[in-house]
């Protein structure tokens, strides 16, 4: 059941954590930790060896402790003073000078998408002065060797894989629905024929 959420979430974690270049030793902050490709990246970021935090809400903290992940709220103000190699921000919004602090020089923010508003305002002179980059990427630039290593990785025990939150018959899809749209789930929510 596992191998049915790796998909896209790790694809893109996997991409972006890549693309990022996150090394053993370096710290990551993923934001929106519970999401499904936050919940990708703590787990990939483990496995490369990153000292990981994570932002979500307060009700999901122990989760993201399960994980491996020290949480933060999404306005913890102890962000500023982590010194992340790697910014993994799928939100943007008002959050990306949060997630900006939060990195040290030559600190890169990586994003694969824009989950609030992807029209942003950034003070330049943080981006200058700290010398960061800002990386756009995306799991479409996942090679199928790459996919093949990542469900290898699951398989052999190396990653933890997608978190299933529940299974639910496909008659209840319209459930299942309700459930993510309201912020009930904490994982992949699994429709079964």
């Amino acid at each position: 059941m596992r191998a049915s959420g790796l998909g896209v979430a790790y694809k893109t974690a996997w991409a972006a954590l890549k693309d990022g270049e996150l090394k053993a030793g370096e710290t990551l902050l993923v934001q929106a930790g519970s999401s499904g490709t936050g919940q990708a990246a703590i787990d990939i970021g483990r496995h490369l060896g990153a000292n990981v935090y994570a932002t979500a809400s307060r009700s999901k903290h122990d989760r993201l402790r399960e994980l491996g992940a020290e949480p933060l709220a999404y306005d913890d103000e102890r962000m500023a003073e982590l010194e992340a190699a790697v910014v993994f921000d799928p939100v943007l919004g008002d959050g990306l000078e949060r997630s900006l602090a939060a990195l040290a020089p030559g600190g890169r923010l990586v994003t694969c998408g824009a989950l609030d508003t992807p029209m942003v305002s950034i003070n330049m002179w943080t981006v200058v002065g700290k010398r960061l980059r800002i990386i756009g990427t995306g799991g479409g630039s996942v090679s199928p060797e790459q996919l093949d290593h990542l469900i290898e990785l699951v398989a052999t025990g190396a990653l933890r894989g997608p978190v299933i939150d529940r299974e639910l018959p496909l008659e209840q899809a319209a459930e299942a629905h309700r459930l993510i749209e309201n912020r009930e789930t904490f994982g992949k929510v699994v429709l079964k024929p």
